[in-house]
């Protein structure tokens, strides 16, 4: 009788470490299932977020492809233009000489300081020196 009683004793006691390890366990359960969750959300989210960036940046692409097409025809029109109105050979000689400038070729401003005992004398006239420039190419 006596091993009986100690039978059922151990049995209670493995029964009441078998309940409180699996509700330990449950508990574990729920938390990482709740995480899952959470990181699926977190996933679903930044798909999105990755969506709206792919269409911003190729809305954004659209938008320059047409700003510069948009620019390039305003700049075909005044080529057109110049070329009507100052004529070809001008017109490539003022770009050259633009290009040259932003190449950041030096210039040098030249004072014309004629003598005043000179007949084109700007003094009477009261006028100051003209400047001109010219490039050191």
């Amino acid at each position: 009788m006596m091993l009986v009683l100690q039978l059922l004793v151990a049995f209670a006691l493995g029964a009441l470490l078998m309940y409180g390890f699996t509700r330990v366990r449950r508990g574990e359960n729920a938390k990482i299932q709740a995480l899952k969750r959470q990181l699926e959300a977190k996933t679903r989210e930044l798909e999105a977020y990755k969506s709206d960036v792919q269409e911003h940046f190729l809305g954004t692409a659209e938008a320059v492809d047409t700003l510069t097409r948009s620019y390039r025809g305003v700049f075909e029109e005044l080529e057109r233009g110049a070329n009507r109105l100052v004529g070809e050979t001008r017109f490539r000689d003022a770009l050259n000489d633009r290009a040259s400038l932003a190449r950041g070729v030096p210039t040098i401003a030249v004072i014309d300081e004629t003598p005043a005992d000179s007949p084109n004398t700007n003094e009477r006239s009261g006028q100051t020196p003209q400047l001109s420039s010219s490039r050191l190419a």
